[in-house]
């Protein structure tokens, strides 16, 4: 059975003797335990990285890559993004069965967001 330890909606985590941080230290004492416990506390996942991943972002910090990217995303990434998304578009249409229509499934240029998003307005903070 998993042990379930929270954070109130308004918790802060700022300080050394937050409640959240409280909730955070509790969860990972109980898992010393021997409890089975899911830490949901303050977003930090308990498994490790697909090492390609691991491997880019030790590539990215060795080139300098360690400050915040601009509010509305990294560029580059952003790109890949929607090509990835195009590319998946694409294959899913492919695989209607004959005859089928998957009218309104697209992603095409007509109808994806723009960088601004649907609004013409710049996308919220730290959004890709």
């Amino acid at each position: 059975m998993h042990t379930a330890v929270g954070v109130q909606r308004n918790s802060t985590i700022s300080g050394e003797s937050s409640r959240a941080w409280d909730l955070h230290k509790a969860a990972r004492e109980r898992q010393r335990e021997g409890h089975e416990v899911i830490v949901l506390t303050i977003g930090e996942h308990d498994f490790p990285g697909p090492e390609a991943a691991v491997e880019a972002s030790v590539a990215a910090l060795k080139a300098g890559r360690h400050h915040y990217t601009p509010s509305g995303g990294d560029p580059a990434l952003r790109e890949a993004v929607a090509r990835e998304l195009q590319l998946t578009m694409e294959r899913y249409k492919a695989s209607a069965p004959s005859g089928a229509s998957r009218e309104g499934d697209s992603a095409t240029s007509s109808n994806r967001p723009s960088p601004q998003g649907r609004s013409g307005e710049p996308p919220p903070s730290g959004g890709i």
